[in-house]
């Protein structure tokens, strides 16, 4: 099967593209040039072609000519555009993985990559689809998420949380590479826990929530926001560290969910505190790369 990922979050399209090629599939992901803050694509560069922002829109379609089916990944935008070429002819897949569908209520965007500042302007914007004839056909205007949800026939979220935001989604848990994230025994761990400030989290509000539930950990809290670390170095980072603490605030809210990089953080071998206040030991079956691709295959084949 020829399989074209369209655009990515957090490395999940690239981890997909991977594994389902070493299954035995073409696969690849299309991805603007100038994103990669943290060189997640220059880490998978074998299974990426980065393209000019300008031209994205014409070469995905272009692509798209000759896959089999088209995966795309956060761009309802982009979905409309594939599904009004290609809706008789190819399978089409939308795929939500957080922000793309909570949005985001913060003002300070100046930290964020490109590709997420990308989805979080068009989460925060009117957007409207209109009747011209460069795009599908509309007897009304609905914003292009509700319309892309509205139309496509396979729409998946990479956390259980977005279940209940999505009309009739899958849930897809998000895989992990562990050909990259694994333990190194030779190295010393701290005994300091770690914490991750992300651009979307409230790293102050996890912490308040750790004292006053007396979790007695020496928490050092790493912000990629300002040091950000590449993606290639995270499993070096990761092991130095003996338990990884997973309690994010977004737009205020706590999210019962374990992150990808919790996930990560156990397939190095350490523990993680989740929102539960629990320690977990040992990587959920369900976000193994080789399971994640073959639940994902099944799908495609609906």
């Amino acid at each position: 099967m020829r399989i074209l990922h369209i655009w990515d979050q957090a490395g999940v399209a690239c981890t997909l593209a991977k594994y389902q090629t070493l299954l035995g599939h073409e696969s690849k992901v299309l991805i603007v040039g100038a994103i990669d803050k943290y060189g997640i694509y220059e880490f998978y560069r074998k299974y990426c072609t980065k393209i000019d922002r300008l031209d994205f829109v014409k070469t995905c379609l272009s692509e798209a000519e000759c896959a089999d089916l088209i995966h795309v990944h956060s761009r309802s935008d982009i979905f409309l555009e594939v599904y009004r070429k290609f809706r008789t002819s190819k399978k089409i897949v939308l795929h939500y993985h957080g922000t793309d569908v909570r949005g985001f209520k913060g003002d300070d965007l100046k930290g964020m990559d490109l590709g997420r500042k990308i989805i979080v302007r068009s989460r925060r914007a009117i957007t409207r689809v209109r009747n011209r004839s460069r795009l599908l056909k509309l007897g009304f205007f609905e914003s292009a998420n509700t319309e892309a949800q509205r139309i496509s026939r396979i729409t998946l979220v990479s956390t259980p949380d977005l279940l209940g935001l999505v009309d009739s989604a899958i849930h897809l848990p998000a895989p992990i590479d562990t050909d990259h994230f694994k333990q190194y025994p030779s190295f010393n761990k701290q005994k300091k826990a770690l914490m991750i400030n992300t651009e979307v989290t409230n790293t102050e509000l996890a912490l308040k929530y750790c004292n006053s539930n007396n979790i007695n950990l020496d928490i050092e809290v790493y912000d990629r926001t300002k040091k950000p670390i590449m993606f290639k170095e995270m499993p070096q980072l990761l092991n130095k560290y003996e338990v990884y603490v997973d309690i994010r605030y977004v737009n205020n809210i706590i999210l019962e969910n374990l992150s990808k990089t919790a996930i990560e953080s156990l397939a190095c071998g350490l523990k993680v505190l989740d929102y539960g206040l629990n320690l977990r030991r040992s990587v959920p079956q369900e976000h193994l790369p080789v399971n994640v691709t073959t639940l994902l295959l099944k799908l495609y084949s609906r």
